[in-house]
């Protein structure tokens, strides 16, 4: 059928095949959960019959070029095109579609299969059959316009190696797999690559590079550009090669932005504040518990459930958030039940008496005070796990990405880092996340290093044996995946909103950040480092800020140093933050007073219009110096946030004044000062120190 796809309520694909015989999928998710979570912006994707993407819309902008992804071969020497011989659809549900192909490019003949979810990842799997000539390459390319695509991110299997930033510049090779950090993958592969900008891009991934043909001399990925397209090759066969068995690939693709914003995302906050007349700016705010102590845990963050599995700790935090009171009596018991190790005045028994005892305090009287009117969030690990209790130790060789451990499970041994979230750990905390909720203590999760972890479990993921006999793991990004998708799904069908928060430092990877709500980005460059010097403009855009995945963005900033150095560094920071509208999860007087500032000037509320110096009609030019910027704009008046990212100077501000709304005769003053600037024909002159940040009212 041509007929124009119009259905748009839910996920059931509406599919027509055109006159260039390609399948339009309309994606605008079915509603999840309750406030409508994933809508997703990018509402159509084009297919062709290989099941692979001939053009994305993302936020109503395409972004590929030419006929979009394709398989080129070559075999015998000889170029082969690829011809389809049969596409089908195979299952349509309103929450999962499968699409299979079957293909032949000369003598080499194979069968795809595509499975979408309701988030828009499609995990794409190519079977190639055994063929009796050699195959000298197969590569999938991937055309995109390189106009929509300045920004740039990789992850591999670590935390804090990562790029992201520009994409290099030049023409023909700009980049390839080599370039990147890695800690335990093998080669060139890199699990994850994003192309795009602050809103819009395209990521691809995979477990690890099996199935594929490496060669030394030809990396798995590489970046081309050429006249204005920018090529995203993956070579799948790199070396000459005779397919003796069958083999298999699998690719997963994403296209951002994921789902939108929360709605009134401006005044959402985290945990922290400096005023108690800042707060009341606040439209959704959240109570964390950073650490399992808190929560009755007897370690810091390798468990699930309370002390012994006794949810009678929970059921008592949730009775002290509906009344406010506290039960000391069940305090002083509870506390009577700890291990503590060595023998009372010892120093670490008594040291760790009193972090048991600091820990159940701080909970009880932190949810007291905030009561059940504010969501409270429990902190878990996302690779953490106690190896010494029963399911750690029935499911250890499931759960460890390690491929041998040490059997000796001494009390709370485990391990921080090294847990795969496999399916049947996704039970276990799918189990006691429902108890969490049940009994009222808690209504978020907060998880904590969701990075790829090179996993060698042989029999449990996609690891395999090289030809050398040495591992090839698989990075964990399906199962990390999994695991904050599931408890999203938990949430949905309990009638919570599952605004979830992913610790992702550096690693702003798009299938996992598509079903949470909140990012927690910056754990790492503490010290007292001016925060231009810590972190590029390019950089957060590509990984802090979240709108790629309508993630609402928290930093952490970490901040020491000198009484004078905090001052400075913290100066820093704020100019840096704001004008990137990032929250601070530090209660630092200077942002949180400067933050309200624009809070008094009407931030957040619908009739003041927000420009960030990314947009395309950004209505301010900056004049000498580099800078990170941000307008507001409401009836006659405007506040402008400069911050500057180069050595500072003497600096020249033109504000469009019919965009923002101003007259000529506009007067400009410095809202820490309170002192007019100097304006001449529309143009606003200072001098800013480096690294400083100025705020300016005009009206």
């Amino acid at each position: 059928s041509n007929k124009k796809i119009t259905d748009r309520k839910n996920f059931s694909l509406i599919l027509g095949r055109n006159t260039d015989e390609k399948f339009v999928m309309c994606s605008a998710r079915k509603q999840f959960p309750t406030e409508n979570m994933l809508k997703h912006f990018s509402d159509r994707v084009e297919l062709n019959k290989l099941g692979l993407w001939t053009q994305v819309d993302a936020a109503g902008q395409p972004l590929l070029k030419e006929d979009g992804m394709r398989l080129e071969a070559v075999i015998n020497g000889k170029n082969v095109p690829v011809i389809v011989n049969s596409f089908s659809f195979p299952e349509k549900k309103s929450s999962r579609v499968k699409t299979e192909s079957v293909f032949s490019a000369g003598s080499l003949s194979g069968k795809t299969a595509a499975v979408w979810d309701y988030d828009g990842m499609m995990k794409w799997t190519m079977t190639l059959n055994p063929c009796s000539d050699k195959i000298d390459s197969l590569k999938l390319v991937i055309p995109l316009d390189d106009g929509k695509m300045p920004l740039f991110h990789t992850c591999t299997d670590g935390v804090r190696i990562n790029y992201a930033g520009a994409i290099p510049a030049g023409m023909g090779k700009v980049w390839d797999g080599n370039k990147c950090s890695r800690n335990s993958i093998i080669g060139s592969y890199v699990p994850y690559i994003w192309l795009g900008g602050e809103l819009r891009g395209l990521s691809v991934f995979g477990e690890n590079d099996k199935g594929w043909t490496l060669s030394e001399n030809v990396p798995c990925q590489e970046l081309v550009r050429r006249n204005g397209t920018l090529y995203l090759i993956m070579n799948l066969i790199a070396a000459p090669v005779k397919i003796e068995k069958e083999r298999q690939l699998t690719i997963g693709f994403e296209a951002t932005p994921v789902k939108p914003m929360p709605e009134n995302w401006r005044k959402w906050n985290a945990w922290a504040w400096y005023g108690n007349e800042l707060i009341k700016q606040f439209e959704y705010k959240i109570s964390f518990l950073g650490s399992c102590y808190y929560w009755g845990s007897p370690s810091p963050c390798l468990d699930l459930y309370p002390l012994n599995g006794d949810i009678t700790y929970w059921q008592e935090v949730g009775n002290t958030r509906k009344t406010g009171n506290i039960n000391k009596e069940f305090i002083e018991k509870w506390l009577k039940n700890y291990r503590l190790p060595g023998k009372p005045g010892d120093k670490i028994y008594e040291e760790q008496k009193q972090i048991y005892a600091n820990s159940v305090n701080y909970c009880f009287h932190a949810v007291a005070n905030s009561r059940d009117k504010i969501p409270m969030m429990f902190y878990t690990n996302g690779r953490g796990v106690r190896w010494d209790t029963p399911e750690g130790q029935t499911f250890v060789d499931e759960w460890n990405r390690l491929p041998f451990i040490s059997r000796k499970f001494d009390y709370l041994s485990g391990t921080a880092y090294d847990l795969d979230p496999a399916e049947s750990y996704r039970d276990y905390a799918m189990w006691w996340y429902k108890k969490m909720f049940d009994t009222g203590a808690n209504d978020l999760i907060y998880w904590d290093d969701i990075f790829m972890q090179s996993n060698f479990n042989l029999v449990g993921s996609e690891a395999y044996r090289l030809a050398d006999g040495s591992i090839q793991p698989a990075s964990g990004l399906f199962n990390m995946r999994e695991l904050v998708r599931r408890a999203a799904i938990l949430q949905s069908e309990l009638g919570k909103p599952a605004n979830n928060m992913v610790h992702m430092t550096n690693t702003a990877i798009t299938p996992i950040c598509a079903f949470a709500r909140m990012n927690y980005d910056w754990e790492d460059n503490a010290g007292y480092k001016d925060f231009q010097d810590r972190y590029t403009r390019e950089y957060i855009r590509a990984t802090s800020m979240g709108r790629q995945f309508g993630n609402f963005p928290v930093v952490l900033a970490p901040v020491n140093g000198t009484a004078g150095q905090f001052a400075w560094c913290e100066r820093t920071a704020t100019g840096v933050m704001l004008t990137h509208e990032l929250r601070w999860s530090s209660s630092w007087k200077h942002y949180w007073q400067t933050l309200k500032l624009l809070y008094d000037f009407g931030y957040g509320d619908k009739e003041v219009k927000v420009y960030n110096y990314w947009d395309k009609e950004f209505p301010l030019r900056i004049e000498a110096i580099d800078s990170s910027s941000i307008v507001l704009a409401k009836d006659g008046q405007a506040m402008i946030m400069v911050c500057d990212y180069s050595d500072g100077g003497k600096v020249k501000i033109i504000p469009d004044l019919k965009k923002i709304g101003l007259n000529q005769n506009f007067t400009a003053s410095d809202l820490e000062t309170h002192k007019n600037l100097e304006v001449n024909d529309g143009v606003i002159s200072l001098s800013m120190k480096k690294h400083d940040y100025i705020l300016i009212l005009l009206k």
